[in-house]
């Protein structure tokens, strides 16, 4: 385990504390866990095929981030985002969801001020998504059987 102690923000230091490789190991061994497997490369993991799920069903209307939005695929992160938006096949970007502005009125509130502007963000699934949405469906479905993923249309 590495421990370490950073200055905080109210004055007192904080502490760092991250399990090693050689620790995750010994906790294997001792609860008698087989190490996770190492899935093939260019599948998504669970929280990852939840987002594309999201982006799928919210379409061209877009989807929000960072929060739970109660459509039963639960929180999407920032990172999961940019996962979904980095998406390489054999090295060449191949987007599953990309921004898009929707022409409507959004105030942003940043450090207390508050901004306007005519237009908002969303993310949503691009062609190639829908593509690999339909096309993995099913061993998706298999992997993730928690995931409440709609067939494909």
């Amino acid at each position: 385990m590495d421990c370490r102690y950073e200055p905080g923000s109210l004055g007192g230091p904080i502490l760092f504390v991250q399990i090693t490789a050689a620790g995750r190991k010994v906790v294997r061994e001792g609860k008698a866990l087989a190490p996770a497997k190492k899935l093939p490369v260019g599948t998504l993991r669970e929280w990852h095929w939840r987002g594309l799920c999201r982006a799928y069903v919210q379409g061209d209307q877009g989807m929000h981030y960072d929060q739970d939005t109660g459509d039963r695929f639960g929180y999407v992160s920032w990172n999961t985002i940019l996962r979904l938006r980095d998406y390489k096949v054999k090295g060449v970007e191949k987007s599953l969801v990309s921004e898009k502005r929707f022409q409507e009125e959004h105030i942003d509130r940043v450090a207390g001020y508050e901004f306007k502007r005519d237009y908002t963000t969303r993310l949503c699934i691009t062609g190639f998504g829908r593509q690999h949405y339909c096309e993995n469906w099913q061993r998706y479905c298999e992997l993730y059987p928690d995931v409440d993923a709609p067939a494909p249309r």
